[in-house]
């Protein structure tokens, strides 16, 4: 039996939320990843164009409150909604870095506040369907 209360984890979920509405992806994220790996969850969500085909399915409503019941039911220490073209600095950001270090920035700016450090950080992407159990931080 492990005890993963003692470790201080934290979540970062970054980039375009795409299918992070659908109920079985965010219970997934929540079973397979939270539940496994209790902590603090970050959220750096990009806007995205009104209208976008996703994996060949159009979706007409991507605002923010299309996501409302995931958020809620994820329940996220920090949400930040970046503008579909705001690059936060960067000169490329195609593959989403400056979103992570924005969500770096937020990890660090509870660390700070709270007067601790993480001992681990997961990455991930909104649209990621976790299918089994993360492995445990032991």
């Amino acid at each position: 039996m492990h005890n993963i209360t003692n470790y201080r984890i934290a979540h970062c979920m970054t980039g375009a939320p795409r299918t992070l509405y659908k109920e079985e992806l965010y219970v997934a994220y929540r079973r397979q990843a939270l539940d496994q790996l209790p902590g603090d969850l970050f959220v750096i969500l990009e806007l995205m164009n009104k209208t976008d085909t996703i994996h060949g399915v159009t979706i007409t409503d991507n605002q923010p409150k299309r996501y409302t019941a995931a958020l809620k039911y994820l329940t996220p220490r920090k949400i930040e909604w970046i503008p579909i073209n705001d690059r936060l600095g960067a000169v490329d950001d195609r593959s989403g870095y400056a979103r992570w270090q924005r969500c770096l920035e937020h990890i660090e700016q509870a660390e700070k506040q709270d007067g601790m450090k993480y001992d681990f950080i997961v990455r991930t992407r909104p649209d990621l369907y976790i299918a089994k159990d993360l492995p445990t931080a032991d």
